[in-house]
């Protein structure tokens, strides 16, 4: 009874709502494109950073020569983790002065790594290619490098790259790939190369099917703490030996450490990513401030409005409470009509900000070698938080309905007779 009069006088009422509505609006599709914004920025970070370091949780081995020696017993276990999908295999090289020479020119690159395509089959065959795509798991001259790179060698698909590296005895080894495909990325992510991992190997000096990492990502519904420690927790009786490592200092102690006995560390990705999401998270900060500015915002706008609309409405309450229509009941019939106000306000800012946010992901910005790093193909890919909207939703309507409480509680305890009196 109470919430169809509510709405009804709400729809009759429109004219007095429309300033403050339309104030809501806009301000929900800020709120709407902030949060759909730093969540995209967020997701595409973390599927870079998991291609980049081998997963979002990584097994490494922590004895001088980086090869995981109980590479069936980690293996098995990480298939038989069910929070884990998308498995990776690999052989790594992190250096730091490996060299790609091209034409007179050349250019450094964080990491070469060598990835097992036939595992990795799917993750590469997705990934965002200016040219050429993923190789043949049985290509061994195979080479993966970024636009950057190639950009700064002038080097094309097709094109033969000489690849340099110092091995585990201190030598320098050389070897001429071909450039199969060219990936999107300038960022932090761009300096890095990918190879055949037996080509890999065969650089290195080491055994043909050595790995010096193996990892997966979480599949959807999992948490990365449950899926770490029941995986160290897998490995325990044949080779983990540490707890999980969850930060940078972690790990850098864990390869200090490094013995030729076999110990073996499951590594997170938030320990390799903490400088770049500490960003993330002052974003976050950021924006719930401002959610939280918002909120005060319109608990005082409303209160404002609907002392007005108390004022101007007065023989209308004292007909109702002439009617039998308890304080309460009238208190609470304001505060219904007020919720109505956050719930469309929240509902058309909704549709606005999806609007703007699709404008914004048609926004070319791959120029910016920082924002790299968040986007896809050089735009932003919005990720729509849902659950973070319906909680901001509630919180929206909350705050309508609070900043009507106090102008209903006064109206409500006026008596029929002065209300019907006032003109």
């Amino acid at each position: 009874m109470i919430i169809t009069l509510a709405l009804r006088n709400f729809l009759r009422q429109w004219n007095r709502y429309q300033v403050l509505l339309t104030a809501l609006t806009l301000g929900f599709a800020i709120l709407f494109v902030i949060l759909g914004t730093t969540n995209g920025m967020n997701v595409a970070l973390r599927e870079k950073a998991a291609r980049y370091f081998s997963g979002e949780i990584v097994v490494i081995e922590a004895t001088w020569q980086r090869l995981i020696l109980e590479e069936s017993a980690v293996w098995k276990a990480l298939k038989a983790e069910p929070g884990l999908e998308n498995l990776t295999r690999r052989s790594e090289y992190m250096q730091n002065d490996a060299t790609l020479f091209f034409a007179g020119q050349s250019i450094r690159q964080k990491k070469l790594v060598g990835v097992d395509f036939q595992v990795e089959l799917n993750a590469f065959g997705s990934m965002d290619y200016v040219s050429g795509g993923s190789p043949s798991p049985s290509d061994a001259s195979a080479l993966l490098i970024s636009q950057a790179s190639a950009t700064r060698l002038g080097a094309q698909v097709g094109d033969d790259v000489v690849v340099v590296v110092g091995n585990q005895f201190g030598q320098k080894n050389s070897i001429s790939l071909v450039v199969k495909g060219i990936f999107r990325d300038s960022s932090f992510f761009g300096y890095a190369s990918y190879l055949n991992l037996g080509t890999m190997n065969r650089l290195m000096g080491r055994s043909l099917e050595g790995v010096t990492s193996l990892g997966g990502s979480l599949r959807a519904g999992y948490g990365v703490a449950e899926v770490s420690h029941r995986l160290h927790a897998a490995l325990g009786p044949t080779a983990a030996f540490s707890p999980v490592v969850k930060t940078r200092g972690d790990l850098q102690k864990v390869l200090d450490e490094a013995t030729n006995a076999p110990r073996v560390a499951v590594v997170t990705l938030d320990a390799n990513l903490a400088q770049i999401t500490a960003i993330l998270n002052a974003l976050l900060i950021v924006t719930w401030v401002t959610v939280g500015m918002f909120l005060a915002i319109v608990l005082i706008g409303v209160s404002n409005t609907y002392r007005m609309v108390v004022f101007e409405r007065t023989r209308e309450i004292g007909t109702l409470r002439a009617l039998g229509m308890t304080r309460t009941r009238l208190g609470l019939l304001f505060t219904s009509e007020a919720s109505f106000l956050g719930l469309f306000g929240a509902l058309a800012g909704s549709v606005l900000g999806l609007g703007l946010l699709s404008l914004a992901s048609l926004v070319n910005l791959g120029n910016n070698s920082l924002a790299q790093m968040f986007l896809v193909a050089g735009h932003l890919r919005p990720e729509v938080p849902f659950e973070q909207i319906a909680w901001s939703l509630l919180a929206l309507i909350a705050a309508a309905m609070l900043g009507a409480l106090a102008p209903a509680l006064h109206g409500a305890q006026m008596t029929p007779a002065n209300a019907l009196r006032m003109e």
